[in-house]
Parts: C-alpha cells; structure tokens; sequence
C-alpha cells in the first residue's frame, strides 16, 4: 500500500503538465479518471496523519537573587542567582542608569539544554558605568524554541515556538534586583532649565494652543505629550497641561509638566463689533491681553477679511465695509462680511477661530447687529424716513451714490408719536427697526420685515417723556447691540444698552451738562476708530463731535462746525455718498437739503444741495 505523509520523501515528481495518450473515448477516460480519485481519497482516509511535534518546554523563572552587594564600586562584580524550570541558553538581566537611556547588563550564556537549572548572571562595573542608581527593566531569557522575556511593568512576552508560559507564574520582585555605583562611576551631567516651559494661547474654545519650551542648557529634540491642541467645546471647563521630557545618554533626564492654564472658556465664535453698512468700521471683539505667553515675548493677531463679494480685502485689526462689499452671497443669503483670526505667540503661529458662523444651511452673517444706516429695506444703503403733517410715514431710499431711488409711503397714523428713530435691528431678527415714542411716554417697538414693511409692533417701555431728546447711535456700549441715549431737561445723557432681543438692559448715565444743546444725534462712527460718536449743536449754533470709546464713554471733544444755527434739522442717516464715511445731513429755512460729506477722520470734504422742499414734514430721520 502506498502510504502519504508529509514527513516522509518520496522520489521528485517530474514538473509540467498531465498529458494523456490517445486510446479509449472521452467517456473511458472519465471513467478511469474518476476510479483512481476514489482510490486516492480511499487511501488518504485509510491511513492516518502523522502527529505534529511536541512544543518545546519554555524555560519559566523558579527564583532570583542579587548576589552582590546593593552597592558597588568600579571594578567590583554585580550579579544575581537565578533558577530555570527547564534549560536555557542565555539569560540576560538588562538595567537602565538614571538617564533611563544607558543600559548595562548582567549574563549568563551557559547554553544547557535541560533543566531545572540554577546559575549566576554577572558583569564588571567598569568605566562605562554611571554613578547613581541602576534600575532592572528586564530580565531575557532564550532558549532553542524562542525566548521569554520578563518586564517590570509586571508582563511576561515570549517569541517562538516554546509552551505559552502561565501570565499567572512566578514573578520575580524588581525592585529587590535593583544597585547603585557609588561616586566612582562617571557622573551624569544636568540639562539645567533656564526658564521654564509653558502654555501659549488663548484658552477658549475654537483656538489653538502651542507650547513655549522655554530655554535650556542643552537643545532638544524634546518630547511633547501634544504640541499643539485645537480646543473645541467638549473641552469646556477643563484644565490645560503638557508634560515635557527629554534623555540623552550621560544626561538625567527631563520631565517636566507645565502650570495648568484654564478652564477653557466658551468663544469658538469671536463677537464682531461695528454695523454691516458702508462706512461702518467691523472689529473684532478681540483683547490680545487673552493670549498667554512667556514674559517678554511679542504677541500679535493676524486677521483674513473674507465676505459674501468675491473682492480683495487687506488684512489688519478692523475693516471698513466699502460699497464693493454689497453683494449678497452665490447662493442667495444675505451680504456678510467676515474675519479669521491667527494668534502668533514669538515665533509661534496657532490658529484661531473666524467671526462668522454658519446658522442653517445656506446663511451667514455678522454677530453684531444691524446698524440704521444699513437701510430700513435691507440693502445695505441709507435711507431717509419723513412724516408729514397728516401723519403719513414715508421713506425715500438712497442709491449708496448719493442719488435717490423712488419714495412711498410705509405708514399712516403717526401724529400722535413725538420721537420716531431709527434704531437699527433692535430685536435681533435682522432686519432695522423703528422706535417711537408717543405722547404719554409709551415706547414702542416697530419691527421692520427687511422689505420696507413692518411686523406686529410691541410695547417696550414707559416713563420716556423725562427725556427732551432722544439718539440712536447704534451700539455705543460695545457689546454688538443697538443701544437708545436720552437727554433729559436738565442735561443729563443717560444709556439704555439694547439687549439684542427688543428690551434693554439696566440704564447708566453717560453724562451731564448737556442742556445746553438743542439737538443732539450720531452719525455712528465720524472720526474712524471703530466706535460710534455724538455730534450736537448748542444754541449758538457750535456744531460738537463727542468721540465714543467703544464702552459707553468717551475718547475726546471738538467743535467742528459753526452756523449750525440756521438749520431747522440736522440729523445724519450714514454714508449717503458711498465713500466709506459717515455723513450729515441739514435743512435750511428755504427747506433745501444739505449733504455735508465727512472725512473719516472728524473732518469734512464738501457739501451739495440733494434735495429740495423738505421743510414742510414734521419730523426728518
């Protein structure tokens, strides 16, 4: 019988292919083909397989010893007993000195193949030896079938083909296997820190934290638990460290962990300050004294200026929206104008988070709200609101160039009212709104719908007739909300900060002595640093400019502008000639209408005639 194992040789097969000699039919062949499968699987089954062979005994530590004193001196022997279960051919205890990258190590190379057997490993502290503590990382055992190795973090690994050894086994006590080389041995040397490493960045969510490595004696590479970590919300509340590790061969070793810096704060999206109009100044709510940073060391921002009009911006720390920016987005939302901000710490970039974010699918738009002088219709240009005597509300919209397009009439009934502003969005819909005040000192809030049209108006306050004069100046607090000032008769000037939702926010008085002055207005920001400002005439006809600070005070006073006093109104509706500077706006007693273009810079440059028989409407804003 013909046996088959795949121990066992037989003679070598001739390679290439089966050929078969011409004889019997196709059907005969088959026939025969078919027999002699049988016959083969017939005897495979008949004969059995040879066993496979035994795995070979794995030699497993039984006990071990520090023979030598706990303390050596170069040239003395360090070594440690050891029993084995089975035989071995090396065996190898390997240390690491205080640097943790210097190794030493003790052998045994006996190379007995059966045990149990118990030896010495040993090696002589020479000059290669440091002086300090010498600590046993693992003890390495091989044998003809593989290897064990048996590490201090308490693991038994193995390779080959040896009996997996029980994880449950004995295991020696490392810390009992431990030496030291008293002060003969070489000394490691100190990469002393001359400052210390720390955190840089700002830590809020949306921006990125680096790393300071501060200096050393000695350079790096140095190992980071993170580089650089990009905040995000889930990381809301928590402390911020890094561990900083260095080795060198000869050195100790470096490990070091950083202050905490934290909790990280809410911010992912940074405030933008400034109204979406021509003319308006956009600055991001930004203080670079936020950003962490070693002493010493220059901290600036980078800002990219991106928007809804595909148009070149220059980059720097505030923006002022020009007519090219007002071209609504490609998919048909409304004009935005946006910033990214990067915070350089040194040398150091870490990026940060952009002013804009996406609400829904298609929009984006600026945080701050909508100042008045965006037009009450939404598209970005002033508009001028009249009431004539029989009440009726009309609103002539500018083209953004210093023409007009068509007026008409938005609203009926409006005698009995003896405020009316322009409040700019004041309920945080989007769209500017109308605030009016009635005789008895009711005030009331007229939602405009984006289109020259209104909203169900509400009630939002009482007691309002103690003021004389009343200013919209947009969002004089610096939070990104419109805010209403009133003058009383006595002259004090008191803030009502808009809460962005309709209503307002706890009042504070931002002056006094303004008595006397007989109007009082705000074009938004006349002299170019981002902030909305008062102008006022007094009663000899003194034009005054009060710089706003951005945060309800003030920066300075100027007079600039005198023979006010033969103007019936004086007002301003923004950038009436859309060349990025506020304007004002004057009607004479002839009741034509007066452009006078400012300069950006609390100036003028030029004035022009764009209007004739406006004396005759009641109220002009």
């Amino acid at each position: 019988m013909v046996h088959f194992s795949s121990s066992v040789k037989g003679p070598p097969m001739r390679k290439g292919r089966v050929r078969l000699r011409k004889g019997p039919s196709r059907g005969t062949v088959r026939g025969t083909t078919a027999a002699l499968l049988c016959a083969l699987l017939t005897t495979f089954a008949l004969v059995p397989l040879a066993p496979a062979a035994a795995e070979p005994a794995s030699p497993v530590l039984t006990g071990v010893q520090l023979t030598s004193d706990p303390i050596l001196t170069v040239g003395e022997t360090a070594s440690a007993d050891f029993s084995l279960s089975e035989g071995a051919q090396t065996v190898r205890f390997l240390y690491t000195d205080e640097s943790t990258v210097n190794t030493q190590s003790l052998w045994w190379d006996g190379d007995s193949e059966s045990g149990p057997i118990t030896a010495t490993a040993t090696t002589i502290v020479d000059g290669d030896f440091f002086a300090g503590e010498h600590t046993l990382q693992r003890i390495e055992i091989t044998f003809p079938g593989g290897s064990v190795h048996y590490d201090r973090s308490g693991e038994i690994t193995q390779t080959g083909d040896g009996e997996p050894v029980d994880p449950d086994s004995w295991f020696p006590d490392f810390t009992e296997l431990d030496f030291a080389v008293d002060g003969t041995g070489q000394a490691l040397r100190v990469n002393e820190m001359l400052s210390e490493p720390s955190i840089i960045g700002v830590p809020r969510s949306g921006f990125t934290l680096g790393v300071d490595l501060g200096r050393w004696s000695e350079p790096g590479p140095f190992e980071l638990s993170w580089h650089t970590i990009r905040l995000a919300h889930w990381d809301l509340g928590r402390m911020c460290r890094v561990r900083v590790t260095w080795t060198r061969p000869g050195f100790f070793p470096v490990d070091f962990t950083t202050d905490p810096v934290g909790p990280v704060t809410s911010g992912e999206q940074i405030p933008m300050l400034g109204q979406m109009s021509v003319g308006s100044i956009l600055r991001p709510d930004f203080d670079l004294g936020s950003v962490i940073a070693p002493e010493g060391v220059e901290v600036a921002a980078a800002f990219r200026w991106t928007g809804s009009a595909p148009i070149d911006r220059p980059s720097g720390p505030w923006y002022r929206i020009m007519p090219a920016d007002l071209v609504p987005s490609e998919w048909g939302g409304p004009m935005w104008v946006a910033a990214s901000l990067d915070v350089m710490v040194g040398e150091t970039l870490l990026e940060g988070p952009s002013t804009r974010r996406n609400h829904g699918s298609t929009t984006w738009w600026l945080k701050s709200d909508s100042h008045f002088s965006s037009g009450f219709d939404d598209d970005g240009t002033p508009d001028f609101m009249t009431r004539d005597s029989s009440g009726q509300l009309r609103m002539y919209p500018t083209s953004g160039d210093g023409s007009w397009h068509d007026p008409r009439a938005i609203g009926w009934g409006w005698t009995g009212f003896s405020a009316i502003l322009k409040a700019g969005d004041f309920n945080g819909d989007l769209h500017n709104d109308i605030i009016a005040r009635n005789d008895a000192g009711e005030l009331f809030l007229y939602p405009g719908d984006g289109t020259g049209g209104w909203l169900p108006p509400a009630q939002i306050g009482w007691g309002w007739n103690i003021f004389d004069i009343l200013v919209a100046p947009g969002d004089f607090s610096g939070d990104g909300k419109n805010d209403i000032i009133g003058r009383t008769a006595d002259g004090l000037l008191t803030m009502y900060p808009g809460d962005g939702k309709g209503s307002f926010y706890p009042p504070e008085v931002i002056g006094a002595g303004w008595g006397t002055m007989d109007t009082v207005f705000s074009p938004g920001d006349f002299d170019g640093n981002g902030y909305a400002d008062i102008l006022s005439r007094d009663r000899s006809g003194l034009l005054h400019f009060y710089g706003g600070n951005g945060g309800a005070g003030w920066t300075t006073t100027a007079v600039i502008g005198q023979g006010w006093e033969n103007m019936s109104r004086v007002g301003s509706a923004g950038d009436f000639n859309g060349d990025g500077h506020p304007d004002v706006w004057a009607i004479n007693s002839a009741g034509q209408l007066l452009a006078y273009y400012g300069d950006g810079a609390c100036g003028w440059k030029g004035s022009a005639v764009v209007g004739w028989g406006w004396g005759g409407f009641t109220a002009v804003f």
